[in-house]
């Protein structure tokens, strides 16, 4: 894989905001992606897990992968709603 000045698309998909990303095929196991929401970027809590978003990944087959993250709250149902990725190492 080559490296992107781009690497993340945001979209809106049936109203519900998308993320889109390549990674490498298996994912590594060194590093951790965590997709997170919340409605209130002051209150420090960010929310995680299948109640909240949906992962997507399709092997490219090519050594890479294509994510695709979905939050599950319409973007018309609140006056803000964030979405996130936090990469880590363990």
């Amino acid at each position: 894989m080559t490296a992107s000045p781009h690497p993340l698309t945001l979209a809106l998909v049936n109203g519900l905001l998308t993320i889109t990303f390549k990674r490498a095929h298996p994912a590594p196991a060194d590093i951790s992606y965590l997709f997170e929401v919340t409605d209130d970027l002051g209150s420090g809590v960010w929310n995680s897990g299948p109640g909240y978003t949906t992962q997507t990944m399709t092997d490219n087959l090519d050594g890479s992968e294509t994510v695709i993250v979905t939050d599950l709250l319409a973007v018309t149902s609140r006056a803000a709603h964030y979405l996130r990725v936090r990469v880590s190492t363990p």
